[in-house]
């Protein structure tokens, strides 16, 4: 459009219906996109004829085929912008895969076991542990893993019942029980069990299922997760 004003040397231009439009206004229409090459655009030049009034005088003119050719020899206007806009589009897409590529491997160090990360990250997980030779031994080898409490403390039924309990380890090593298992104490049992959890199909149980299905609203993160897979 800047080239088009600058070609005739013209301060409003007349196109088909458009009659006396500045370059800004032109820019506010989709003019570009209904012109053939044979459309002649008009431009003129402002001038002052009083103190109050001014008017319009006939400057240069200039088919919008011939204005396309000075931009560019080989393409038209909307061949360029088909251009752009699939360059634009391709762009958006590889954008769109690349954060696909990256939550999928956020998804998979969530699920991670401490074994599993320690083969990629151990310089990280062993910082300020450097001297502990024996530690690092157990867990880098699965001694001692992200659920170790659950096995070195005394389960004492209170919140959680012994039932829900083991249905809370079962899930952590991936070892699944009966979907008809019997639970108790669901809630308590929610406050555990991590978002990655409902990944899992060591997860699936009637009474769970059958309370999230109640109490969506309160677990809408964890219900969203375990009914998308």
């Amino acid at each position: 459009m800047g080239k088009l004003f600058s070609e005739t040397n013209s301060d409003v231009m007349t196109i088909n219906n458009y009659k006396n439009k500045s370059f800004s206004q032109l820019l506010e229409t989709d003019i570009l996109d209904t012109l053939d090459e044979k459309i002649n655009c008009q431009g003129f030049t402002k001038y002052c004829y009083n103190y109050s009034n001014i008017g319009f005088t006939h400057s240069e003119h200039i088919t919008f085929g011939k204005l396309e050719k000075l931009l560019h020899p080989q393409f038209t206007y909307l061949e360029r912008k088909l251009f752009i806009e699939n360059k634009l589009n391709n762009q958006i897409n590889d954008i769109k895969k690349e954060i696909e590529d990256l939550n999928k491997k956020i998804s998979q160090l969530k699920q991670a076991t401490l074994k599993e990360l320690f083969k990629t990250s151990s310089n990280l997980i062993i910082k300020g542990y450097e001297e502990k030779k024996l530690l690092i031994f157990l867990v880098r080898n699965g001694y001692i893993d992200e659920n170790y409490e659950h096995y070195i403390s005394y389960f004492h039924e209170g919140g959680m019942t012994q039932d829900d309990r083991d249905f809370l380890l079962s899930v952590q090593n991936y070892d699944a029980l009966d979907f008809t298992f019997k639970l108790g104490n669901i809630q308590k049992l929610l406050e555990k069990l991590k978002d990655e959890n409902f990944r899992q199909v060591q997860i699936l149980n009637f009474n769970l299922i059958d309370f999230l299905l109640n109490n969506h609203n309160d677990y809408r993160y964890k219900f969203e997760i375990l009914f998308k897979n």
